[in-house]
């Protein structure tokens, strides 16, 4: 057996008996690994010697039953148990995400200090079992570049004091200054936003960090207000871009009909399948770019029905993307060009 089969046993039946106070059977056990007696024993082996306080005891009807002890959890120097410990190892992948951010140090610092705290065995354990389970590369832009902003923007938030910011906008070819109440941050596509009222606009603002080309802490104090809520404000976005969530009706082919499904992509989504195996995912949302670039990346896999403006607006971009291929015959990436 492969050790990553070994591990994930291992993690499964800790699961089991943490869930289960009242410890369990080997016949339990086994049918729950699908595994044989010898094996399960030598699992139960590897634990005791990682550390893990395991012990059987017979209960009333005599049968034998292995358990963790109940004071398990009261023995670790960290108010954790075995479940919340190896978690937090899992996350340190998905965390990678933050790397550069004024969060990073503090996040290093944190594992260290769990590592240090952990009986070596243990802590080994948990090192090889979080070994099981990797992440891949998440798509992010580079935050330490903007680390110093997002340092001065959370203590702004936290103090409730205005800021002066030089931004230019995405469509904007210069940049002007703005002042504006910050809100808080909001960590969406792989970077950092900032939701801000803006005094300009008169009107709640999302500003992404790496545009923000200068900051200043203005001397000047400002009271947030009681009804606003971060989440409330972005219920109707799909992904960064906001707007008026509008009835959204995309038509998607069988071949990618399980992919959607088994995702969900937005709290208001609905699925409606077809006869030919396709389905139409409904949602509430606005109608931005952003759900336009989704649309499209499915290909001619996917199609939008409603509303008529997002399907007018991928028809043409569509037809520009075939424009750019087809415009040059000596393009050696035109179907009649050169290679």
């Amino acid at each position: 057996m492969s050790r990553g089969n070994q591990m994930t046993r291992q993690w499964k039946m800790l699961q089991y008996l943490l869930t289960h106070r009242r410890g369990a059977a080997v016949q339990e056990l086994t049918a729950l690994l699908a595994c044989q007696r010898r094996t399960l024993y030598r699992d139960l082996e590897a634990l005791q010697e990682a550390g893990f306080p395991l012990l059987n005891q017979r209960d009333d009807t005599g049968t034998v039953r292995w358990k963790l002890m109940d004071t398990y959890t009261g023995r670790l120097p960290i108010p954790f148990d075995i479940a919340e410990l190896a978690a937090l190892y899992f996350s340190r992948d998905l965390l990678k995400a933050l790397q550069g951010s004024f969060f990073a140090d503090a996040l290093d610092s944190m594992f260290a200090k769990i590592r240090t705290t952990l009986p070596d065995k243990l802590a080994d354990y948990l090192e090889k079992m979080a070994g099981q389970v990797k992440i891949g590369a998440l798509p992010g832009r580079h935050l330490k570049d903007v680390s110093a902003i997002m340092d001065r923007i959370n203590r702004a938030v936290g103090e409730n004091r205005r800021l002066k910011m030089q931004y230019k906008a995405l469509k904007r070819t210069t940049a002007a200054w703005r002042r504006v109440d910050p809100y808080a941050l909001w960590f969406a596509n792989g970077t950092f936003y900032l939701i801000a009222y803006c005094h300009q606009r008169q009107a709640v603002r999302i500003f992404a960090l790496d545009r923000i080309l200068a900051l200043e802490t203005i001397q000047e104090n400002f009271a947030s207000p009681k009804d606003f809520d971060v989440d409330e404000y972005m219920q109707g976005s799909f992904g960064v871009f906001r707007g008026k969530p509008r009835r959204v009706e995309i038509w998607f082919a069988p071949a990618v009909a399980p992919l959607i499904t088994d995702t969900l992509w937005h709290d208001s989504q609905s699925i409606r399948e077809q006869d030919d195996g396709s389905i139409i995912l409904g949602l509430r949302v606005a109608v931005n770019p952003e759900l336009e670039r989704w649309v499209m990346g499915w290909g001619a896999q996917a199609r939008a029905i409603r509303p008529p403006e997002l399907a007018q607006a991928i028809k043409q971009q569509g037809a520009a993307m075939l424009a750019a291929y087809w415009k040059d015959k000596q393009d050696p990436l035109s179907p009649s060009g050169g290679g």
